[in-house]
């Protein structure tokens, strides 16, 4: 939740002229991909069959 929020702030400044860094925008990007990435495979590890 919080990089997606950062993102949505950066994202909101950039449209208005507020922004400098926009590479912080792809950074953001990048770890949420990484997060997400790492969650799936987490979850693909688990054993399937629940009991």
């Amino acid at each position: 939740g919080e990089i997606r929020r950062e993102l949505f702030n950066l994202k909101f400044r950039k449209a208005t002229g507020q922004l400098d860094n926009t590479a912080r925008i792809r950074n953001l990007k990048r770890d949420l991909a990484r997060v997400l990435t790492s969650r799936k495979q987490r979850g693909a590890q688990a054993p399937a069959g629940g009991k």
